[in-house]
């Protein structure tokens, strides 16, 4: 509404200046002044009545129940008809504040002239109306597709992480059930693990990304349990630049590659499993030696925790990670979000 008298006081103030130029050639400089005193507030009110009026007719009843072409007409006509009213309203306060002449006719040159600037005035205004609205509404049309669109992907990441819950739990009530058989106390060491993880699960499940630094401790835990089962066949080797612990990215990224890199590659004593994890410029680094199974010969076909990863990072936009084999090391480059306010 400020935005709408701010414009509508241009306009008046506009029509007031050119009526002032036009009358400084007539009369004197005091007699133009003061008849914008009379014209410029006249003109205001005048456009302020085309508003409300407009207004109160797009809120009615019976033009809520018109389709969109007769909604147009309906305004049109409207418009025809204030410019009627108006323009002998017009006339009639013209007669009254600026004419002492007696046996003036009314429906003289001077109405026309009147009838000719109030159809100007009010058809401009009634198409500046529709302009507004046309925007106001493209809008509102455009931020309503931004929000559903914002939804939907909320609701398919969602849908993607509760995929990966199951699969991790899945393969460790696997690991589990070996340790059972093998080594009950470790197994209870294993389930205590478990639980700290599945505590950082249950409080990332509403989050979107997590900071690095968190991610950081699960998987510290994640490791710390595998060594239960993995002991002397697998080492760990971190080394993550300060200044990116509060970077984000999706959570459980770094226990899905973990998980991917002790499920498809072949390591024993002689030839243990490293991974090692770190940042370079703004992407977290998780490689290990490549040394694949009969199954898992191509680093595409390592299931759905990579996949998972990728879509991911579609559905967020913000860069894309990359799975490839170099020197026979099995590298993955993880774009890390600047969390930052001052960049």
């Amino acid at each position: 509404m400020k935005n709408r008298l701010i414009l509508y006081f241009i306009i008046c103030f506009i029509f007031s200046a050119l009526n002032f130029l036009e009358d400084l050639n007539e009369s004197s400089f005091y007699e133009a002044i003061i008849e914008q005193v009379y014209l410029f507030p006249l003109a205001f009110i005048f456009i302020l009545v085309i508003f409300f009026i407009r207004k109160k007719t797009i809120e009615s009843a019976y033009y809520q129940e018109l389709v969109s072409f007769k909604k147009k007409s309906f305004l049109f006509l409207i418009s025809l008809s204030k410019i009627v009213l108006l323009s002998l309203l017009f006339r009639l306060v013209s007669l009254i504040l600026f004419n002492d002449e007696e046996e003036l006719d009314f429906f003289d040159t001077l109405f026309f002239a009147i009838i000719t600037i109030v159809s100007s005035i009010v058809l401009f205004v009634h198409l500046l109306e529709i302009f507004i609205e046309n925007v106001i509404e493209k809008n509102e049309l455009k931020l309503l597709l931004k929000e559903n669109e914002i939804e939907s992907l909320n609701n398919k990441y969602k849908s993607l992480k509760n995929q990966l819950n199951p699969h991790f739990l899945f393969n460790c009530f696997s690991n589990l059930t070996s340790l059972i058989e093998t080594e009950p106390e470790k197994a209870i060491i294993f389930v205590e693990e478990l639980s700290s993880i599945f505590r950082y699960s249950l409080r990332s499940t509403d989050e979107i990304v997590v900071p690095l630094y968190d991610e950081l401790k699960l998987l510290n835990s994640y490791f710390e349990l595998q060594l239960i089962r993995y002991q002397g066949l697998v080492e760990l080797k971190t080394s993550i630049e300060t200044s990116k612990l509060d970077y984000l990215l999706p959570p459980l990224t770094l226990e899905i590659l973990v998980e991917n890199a002790l499920k498809h590659t072949v390591f024993d004593k002689d030839n243990p499993l490293l991974i090692k994890v770190y940042t370079k410029s703004n992407c977290l680094i998780v490689e290990n030696n490549f040394n694949p199974k009969s199954n898992s010969l191509r680093p595409e076909s390592f299931g759905i925790g990579i996949n998972s990863i990728k879509k991911q990072y579609v559905l967020l936009n913000n860069g894309e990670p990359s799975f490839k084999v170099e020197n026979n090391i099995f590298k993955v480059e993880i774009p890390l979000i600047n969390n930052s306010k001052d960049d």
